[in-house]
């Protein structure tokens, strides 16, 4: 990822980089204004506005930006992939998820100004922005020198307490988004008076923790802020000493990172202030915006350094308690979980009251993290048989088996009544019902029957219905549809995987298709199932009243895998030829499902 002594390619790259991380930034900028000012309004079509060039400059500059944008990504990216320096490199994977995600970003902002779409999709364009924002900044980080041995073993305690930061700053991004995008900047009152103590606008009832839920959202991230402040804070100071101690090109430039972090983290406090006490100024808000992007990217780049002076003194990144936890909750399945889990809730009817589906998905979130936890000390025994799995916490021996237990445990013991509680019975009885199948059905019976791909569909297949039935507490044809999409979808994806990891799974004893089976077979198998669900996808338009749009493009995508399917029926019959094919067949699948999700939000 490093290296000594940077040719001019590889310095064109990071300069390339640097270009898309500022642009980036100043599109966050402006996209914030255009919001605050409610000028997109004035421009219902995309990407010419109707009326005088000089009412829409700001939209025009927006958009022409937004354009230079993609075409400096898909430059770059093109660059890199030339350079056979990177080829199979992490630099290229990052560059290629940064573009996937700016293209998404530019659909997202199309998407918006022709439909109008409601303030949860400009939440989530919000969202995606600070995920590109930090992608870019690993990017432009792998890109970089070498990084200098510090000459001495580097505290764990910085780099967790770093990692805490980044995720704190990322929660208190969520909070500023909702607040920023439900109109509840105001709820708690404006001006100097309102500075500590939430005065709600409508019972004009000062306290700590109001009663409506507006006001609840903007006093949770005003506390959120506070809580933040305190913690960083300490974290910062005391990386910057530690960083200051040490030798060193790398260190001198972790301190900087740190000591920037802690100006901007007071000048970040000091404009959230400002916010409320100039009753909300389309440029205090812009700016409030900006410098947590800076923040952001700051102490990301300080833990980078953390990380690559570890790397170059002991060989290796070390391996804390708190990152072993978090490799216990899984959090690529998390976080799949929880965008199906979003995809539900919107497309649910209704309004969406934000505080209400974060506190809810958080609880959920806990669910997962104590089925992942709970399937990891269930597996203990068999990751270690893995390849790819034998260094984890449990196998490798660095946890106690008892820890991951108890931690698991208490997740479920406390999330799953509060959902009965607080969401409702039926949301907590599907998370009980996927918590159960997934350990006491699914886990289990992997090393038995070929017949768990199916049963671990089922839990797989709820996270959309739980998201669903969060806001409307039933189900229906819709919620039923969501469930057949990401049920079959879940077989020939997990069938790909088992012919590609053929090996770790019979060390393991891990029964799949592809251990008792031919290929040819699973070749038929994998073409079935496309087909049925390509069916599936097409449900929503036949049975829950979507829209024509909808079901055109669920059939332009469901063709387009579908030829992925067959496409397997013409290479060579050789197992490596099969095994790049899987590969190929399980990015497709990556692919297609968030563009079929994205169809039925858009056209439902």
């Amino acid at each position: 990822m490093y290296k000594i002594q940077k040719s001019e390619s590889e310095m064109s790259h990071r300069v390339n980089v640097l270009i898309i991380l500022l642009l980036s930034v100043v599109l966050m900028a402006l996209g914030a204004y255009l919001h605050d000012a409610e000028l997109g309004a004035l421009c219902p079509s995309w990407p010419l506005c109707p009326g005088r060039f000089a009412d829409q400059i700001i939209i025009y500059i927006h958009r022409a930006l937004a354009l230079i944008l993609v075409l400096s990504c898909l430059a770059c990216a093109t660059h890199m992939r030339k350079d056979s320096s990177l080829k199979g490199s992490k630099n290229l994977t990052w560059m290629n998820w940064i573009v996937g995600l700016i293209l998404l970003q530019a659909l997202l902002g199309a998407l918006t100004a022709l439909f109008n779409l409601p303030a949860i999709i400009s939440f989530v364009h919000l969202i995606i922005s600070i995920v590109t924002l930090a992608f870019t900044v690993v990017l432009h980080h792998g890109l970089g020198p070498r990084a200098i041995s510090p000459g001495q073993e580097l505290p764990v305690l910085i780099k967790d307490s770093l990692l805490i930061c980044l995720i704190l700053f990322f929660i208190q991004s969520l909070l500023g988004g909702l607040v920023r995008h439900t109109g509840a900047g105001a709820a708690c009152g404006l001006g100097v008076g309102h500075l500590l103590v939430c005065t709600d606008t409508l019972t004009s009832i000062s306290s700590w923790w109001p009663e409506r839920a507006a006001s609840q959202l903007q006093m949770l991230h005003r506390l959120s802020g506070i809580f933040l402040f305190l913690f960083a804070l300490p974290s910062l100071a005391y990386s910057f000493l530690k960083f200051s101690s040490l030798e060193g090109s790398t260190a001198a430039k972790a301190r900087n990172c740190s000591l920037l972090a802690i100006l901007l983290l007071f000048v970040q406090v000091y404009s959230g202030f400002y916010n409320i006490a100039s009753s909300l100024a389309i440029h205090a808000t812009v700016f409030h915006l900006v410098i947590a992007a800076a923040l952001l990217s700051f102490v990301l780049k300080a833990r980078l350094y953390h990380v690559a002076m570890e790397t170059e003194f002991s060989g290796k990144a070390q391996i804390s308690f708190f990152t072993d936890i978090l490799e216990l909750f899984k959090p690529r399945l998390a976080g799949l979980v929880m965008v199906t889990m979003l995809i539900g809730a919107l497309l649910a009817p209704g309004k969406i009251y934000f505080l209400d589906v974060m506190i809810s998905f958080a609880l959920i979130f806990m669910v997962v993290a104590s089925a992942t936890t709970l399937n990891c000390w269930m597996e203990r025994d068999i990751d270690g048989l893995m390849e790819r799995t034998k260094d984890r916490a449990l196998p490798s021996g660095r946890m106690q088996p008892k820890t991951a237990l108890i931690i698991g445990l208490v997740m479920a013991v406390i999330s799953l009544p509060a959902i009965y509680f607080i969401v409702n019975p039926l949301t907590a009885l599907l998370g009980l019902i996927a918590h159960l199948m997934y350990l006491l059905a699914y886990t289990p019976l992997k090393q038995h029957s070929a017949a768990a791909l199916f049963v671990g569909a089922v839990p797989g297949a709820l996270p959309p219905v739980m998201g669903w039935t969060t806001l409307t507490g039933s189900m229906d044809a819709t919620a039923w549809c969501l469930f057949a999409i990401l049920f079959v979808w879940q077989l020939p994806h997990f069938l790909a995987i088992s012919v590609y990891y053929r090996g770790d799974y019979e060390s393991a004893g891990i029964k799949v298709f592809a251990r008792k089976t031919n290929f040819s077979s699973v070749r038929r198998d994998i073409l079935l199932y496309t087909l049925v669900l390509m069916a599936c996808a097409l449900a929503p338009a036949w049975w829950a009243g979507f829209s024509k749009t909808y079901e055109t493009s669920a059939t332009i995508v469901s063709l387009a895998f579908l030829a992925v399917a067959v496409y397997g029926f013409f290479i060579e019959k050789t197992e490596d030829s099969t095994r790049r094919w899987a590969r190929q067949y399980f990015l497709g699948s990556i692919i297609y499902l968030p563009l079929l999700l994205a169809a039925m939000v858009f056209f439902q």
